[in-house]
């Protein structure tokens, strides 16, 4: 396992061959903490090369995920709806605004991921549903409720 955290580190790091080096005792301890949480890089795959160098960065550069860019997206466009839209309307504009990013990404009203990740954020932003009419309508829910 050590060795692995100094792989990531010589990798991953600026000047991480120096740091493992100067510091092998410190990754050990690290590694072998039981108090601190196991976790991964998986962030790491979507990181690029910075070829040119700009003030403020520092050579690697990590994007956000296709997927987490789609859920900013939406939840960007919910939270400029008005509080009460049908939900077909408020689907129309949310479709229309991730197809507006230039990420190529697409919001299927259709698909069960799609629609769950609608009714999750719908509720993180605090709208709730209900029948007027025979109509699905979105309705804001009171400050003290969306919480």
């Amino acid at each position: 396992m050590v060795l692995q955290d100094q792989a990531g580190i010589e990798r991953f790091c600026a000047g991480g061959k120096e740091f493992v080096r100067a510091h092998r005792d410190t990754i050990h301890r690290a590694a072998r903490n039981p108090r601190l949480k196991i976790g991964n890089v998986d962030l790491f795959k979507y990181a690029t090369r910075v070829t040119r160098i700009t003030p403020g960065t520092i050579g690697l550069v990590i994007h956000r995920t296709p997927l987490e860019t789609r859920r900013v997206l939406l939840e960007k466009a919910m939270r400029g709806l008005p509080h009460e839209i049908t939900a077909t309307k408020a689907y129309d504009r949310l479709e229309a605004a991730v197809r507006s990013g230039d990420s190529g990404l697409t919001l299927d009203r259709t698909k069960k991921a799609n629609q769950q990740l609608v009714y999750r954020l719908r509720g993180k932003v605090g709208y709730g549903v209900k029948n007027v009419g025979g109509v699905q309508t979105w309705q804001r829910l009171s400050k003290r409720l969306s919480k």
